[in-house]
């Protein structure tokens, strides 16, 4: 893996799973802008440990992500101390309760 990366886009890639995605996260601890809108194989607990591990997230990028962004989810993000932007469009199961941390 590459530790040195700070961007990562794989924006509209609905085939990869969720297990990939914790796969990459793991190794990925310097990312700072993230693009995984309409990835549908993204499920929550990835995403968890994608913002466990990247603690200098300034953008997230989420639209479409269905099954990764939710009120667990959106208490995770609101930590993430560096955070300038974030898209979550589209995603249906956030609620008032989710955006109550921000």
């Amino acid at each position: 893996m590459a530790p040195n990366l700070q961007e990562l886009s794989l924006r509209r890639m609905p085939q990869v799973s969720n297990q990939v995605f914790a796969e990459i996260f793991e190794h990925l601890t310097g990312l700072t802008s993230v693009d995984f809108c309409d990835c549908e194989g993204l499920y929550t607990s990835a995403l968890l440990l994608l913002l466990r591990k990247s603690r200098n997230l300034e953008q997230i990028q989420l639209s479409g992500c269905n099954n990764a962004v939710d009120d667990t989810a959106m208490k995770m993000i609101s930590h993430q101390s560096k955070l300038e932007f974030i898209d979550i469009s589209y995603c249906k199961k956030v609620t008032d309760s989710g955006l109550l941390d921000f």
